[in-house]
C-alpha cells in the first residue's frame, strides 16, 4: 500500500472528496483525462447536462471528460 492510496481510502472514507477548482482556460486536454472529474469556476451562465463546458461566467460546477470533449455533469 502506497502514501497516496492511504490518504485516498482516509477521504473516502470521511465522505469528503475536495477537488481542485480550475477555470475553464485551464482545463487539461481532454484526450489525455478520459474519466477525469473537475470542478470549474467560471462556466456558461446556463449549462446543461452533458452540455459543452464554455467559460465566461460564474457558475461553478463539476465537468467530466469523456476523452474528446469536457462537458457539465
Amino acid at each position: 500500500t502506497t502514501y497516496g492510496d492511504l490518504k485516498l481510502r482516509s477521504l473516502i472514507a470521511t465522505s469528503t472528496i475536495t477537488l481542485g477548482n480550475v477555470t475553464v482556460a485551464t482545463l487539461p486536454t481532454a484526450a489525455s483525462n478520459t474519466h477525469a472529474i473537475v470542478a470549474v469556476t467560471d462556466g456558461n451562465a446556463s449549462p446543461t447536462y452533458r452540455g459543452a463546458v464554455t467559460g465566461g461566467g460564474s457558475t461553478k460546477g463539476l465537468v467530466y471528460c469523456d476523452g474528446s470533449s469536457w462537458m457539465w455533469h
